[in-house]
């Protein structure tokens, strides 16, 4: 039973990276081009879906009972507000020609949860973790050192995702609930935005074609998030992190085959640094997979 554990979290985390590398050019088939129109849209699609699915399975009212006890509340609004943030980000960028500093964040991203599991939980950085670090510092110092400045794009998702993986491995609350409640405390924001930004009467003022690109999104978006949710919990902080190198390259591959987008020459050497980290890491997770498929053959 001990290999179960991993190999869920694995399969999850794979499953979030290959569902998150497809949002950016699902997002292109959205008939409005608002970022603020397709953030809004997507949660209250997914709270729709999300509703659907829990009343299927007779767990709608079970999954809100989180909201009947007051010391909640505080988790979950700073939950939906961190996550919140991260899906307007992710649907605002690739529509503003944003893509690579999306797959930048998500490049940095697993850096930073290699951190957190070591300075938070005690979990040791072993050679190649200390390696992947020093690339990534040298990335971020050369970047600011080039532009002047640093995507706010990539310091918002390399920030804000480990803080609320944080806040929900600290408050314990069933995945689909805690992420359930933090899409209905985000409906009005994404209501208001829906009617304003889009100009409409309200949000389902579209035709039945382009209400199921909305609801498509809605899906794509509640399953990637909920396969990422469910990894958090199942993995260490850091193992979680190395698996996190799959989107990245995936997201940049979308980005520039598939949305014309380009990366300066004079930010090669970013890249290159930050591949160097994603080549050491993943040598590093293969690594430790292979020596954990030992230990488990010999105790099996």
């Amino acid at each position: 039973m001990t290999n179960a554990i991993p190999s869920k979290g694995l399969a999850s985390s794979i499953g979030a990276s290959l569902l998150f590398a497809l949002m950016p050019l699902y997002l292109q088939w959205l008939p409005s081009s608002s970022g603020y129109v397709a953030a809004g849209q997507r949660i209250i699609w997914t709270c729709l879906f999300i509703s659907c699915v829990l009343l299927f399975n007779k767990q709608l009212l079970n999954s809100l009972k989180p909201l009947t006890i007051l010391s909640n509340w505080p988790g979950l609004i700073c939950g939906s507000l961190l996550v919140g943030m991260q899906w307007f980000i992710f649907s605002w960028a690739p529509l503003n020609n944003e893509t690579l500093g999306v797959s930048l964040g998500y490049f940095l991203l697993p850096l930073t949860l290699v951190l957190v599991g070591r300075v938070l939980y005690g979990e040791r950085l072993n050679l190649a973790q200390s390696l992947a670090t020093v690339f990534a510092s040298l990335a971020i110092a050369y970047n600011l050192w080039y532009t002047g400045s640093f995507s706010w794009v990539a310091l918002v998702i390399a920030l804000g995702y480990p803080l609320y993986f944080i806040l929900r491995r600290k408050q314990s609350l069933p995945v689909m609930s805690a992420f359930f409640i933090e899409n209905l405390l985000l409906l009005p924001i994404a209501w208001w935005a829906s009617q304003y930004y889009g100009q409409v009467a309200h949000p389902f003022a579209y035709s039945w074609q382009e209400l199921a690109v909305f609801l498509g999104l809605g899906i794509l978006g509640s399953l990637g998030m909920l396969c990422m949710l469910y990894a958090s919990r199942l993995l260490p902080v850091a193992l979680f992190g190395l698996l996190g190198y799959l989107e990245p390259p995936l997201i940049m591959l979308v980005g520039i085959g598939f949305l014309n987008e380009s990366i300066h020459p004079g930010e090669y050497l970013t890249y290159i640094l930050i591949l160097l980290a994603l080549i050491t890491l993943s040598l590093s997770g293969v690594k430790h997979l292979v020596r954990e498929r030992r230990r488990y053959k010999q105790y099996k």
